[in-house]
């Protein structure tokens, strides 16, 4: 026992000291963009979601967890804005064909997203693509560091001179559509918007920012989901951009949308967290690895084997036999008479509750009745038991004739 002791509680303070370890150590920034609403992480957008009553004003906001299509289908919605802020924007058929007639039926779709699906971006002909750092810096694309890129509006009222900047990524993504001159008036303004246009540009002058007309509504498509991060929102710089981005939104409600954010995310459960953080997850396997070694040297029994115990024999048969075999030795038969008779007198008073102290006429006429046998059969086995007692030794045959009439009344009586 004390080595099983001095075991555990090796086992805890080792487990405890790395535990402790994980827990004062510096912890590592979470750079994950999870683009989610409730992280507070660099590229979490808690900051971005909680400017929106500051930029709608009294605007109902709300969030959106549940489907796009149970979200959309058969429900009514009037002049609603509905955002998405995601690194991929795939919607299935069934909710692209919700999502369109939202739009068309007079409301706002504002995704902001690296990637739309094909099928999606077909139905607009619109096209994304991708300029890599090699592409950029060759091309002279950028006029400012090669670590960033550039950002501005077309509007003259929103423009910037010296326009916002983004740390880039190994690649950025930008639109164009199938009309190659709808581009070149992508640095011009008109009040009377088309059916495209594009609200914003980057160094290149390529679109990042657009607005297409469907129906009585607008869908806006914005190819940087970073630039709307906490990491940005916190500069004064993005805050601005990103209000002036949803300055161009029109709606008295907004629904803001984590339901692709929700189906992409891991289950939290207990274990994923422990294993999840560095400092905990090497305590986890630490204490597994104890716990294996532990059962591994105690596995083999350390009782004393337990004897086993013969369960008592029954010696009923035995016994009898050996009293029977003293009583036919000693050839006392008027003794085991007279107790055959003691036994019988007692059944006779238990089962048909008749004194047995005088074997009369009456006793032969009582038992008869109550029994069942004949007067006669009671009258003989009475002769039979009056003659033995009156005797102070029997015969063998006797004691078997004996014994034979009280079966035989035992066997037939009711």
């Amino acid at each position: 026992m004390l080595k099983d002791k001095k075991f555990l509680i090796t086992a805890f303070v080792s487990v405890l000291v790395i535990v402790l370890i994980g827990v004062f150590r510096p912890r590592e920034i979470d750079w994950s963009p999870t683009f989610s609403s409730s992280d507070k992480i660099p590229y979490g957008t808690w900051v971005f979601y909680n400017s929106l009553p500051d930029i709608f004003g009294k605007k109902d906001i709300s969030i959106n967890t549940r489907p796009i299509y149970s979200l959309l289908h058969r429900r009514h919605f009037e002049n609603t804005s509905l955002i998405f802020v995601q690194k991929e924007f795939a919607p299935t058929a069934r909710e692209e064909n919700e999502l369109l007639a939202f739009a068309a039926a007079g409301n706002n779709l504002f995704i902001c997203t690296g990637h739309i699906r094909h099928s999606f971006a077909d139905t607009f002909k619109l096209a994304e693509k991708r300029a890599f750092f090699t592409e950029a810096i060759t091309n002279n694309h950028f006029k400012d560091s090669v670590d960033y890129s550039q950002a501005n509006f077309t509007n003259h009222n929103l423009y910037c001179d010296s326009a916002y900047h983004f740390k880039r990524d190994f690649y950025y993504t930008y639109y164009k559509v199938s009309d190659d001159s709808f581009l070149l008036r992508a640095t011009s303004w008109v009040d009377s918007l088309p059916e495209v246009a594009v609200l914003g540009v980057d160094g290149a002058g390529r679109a990042n920012f657009i607005r297409l007309r469907y129906g009585k509504g607008y869908i806006y498509f914005h190819s940087n989901p970073f630039a709307f991060t906490n990491y940005y929102m916190l500069n004064p710089r993005g805050s601005e951009y990103a209000a002036k981005c949803l300055s161009y939104i029109n709606g008295s409600d907004v629904v803001w949308d984590e339901s692709y954010k929700k189906a992409n995310r891991q289950t939290k459960s207990p274990l994923n967290f422990i294993l999840s953080t560095e400092a905990l997850r090497w305590a986890y396997y630490t204490a597994m690895a104890f716990l294996l070694l532990y059962i591994l040297f105690n596995i083999k029994r350390r009782q004393r084997v337990i004897p086993v115990v013969e369960p008592y024999k029954n010696t009923s048969l035995e016994f009898t036999q050996t009293i029977g075999s003293l009583y036919y030795n000693q050839s006392n038969h008027k003794n085991i008479a007279h107790k055959k008779i003691t036994y019988f007198f007692e059944f006779i008073r238990n089962r048909y509750g008749v004194d047995t102290a005088v074997l009369d006429e009456d006793f032969a006429r009582k038992l008869s009745y109550k029994s069942g046998m004949s007067k006669s059969a009671v009258e003989h086995l009475i002769n039979i038991i009056s003659g033995i007692a009156n005797k102070t030794r029997i015969s063998d045959t006797e004691l078997i004739d004996l014994n034979h009439t009280i079966e035989y009344f035992k066997n037939n009586c009711q």
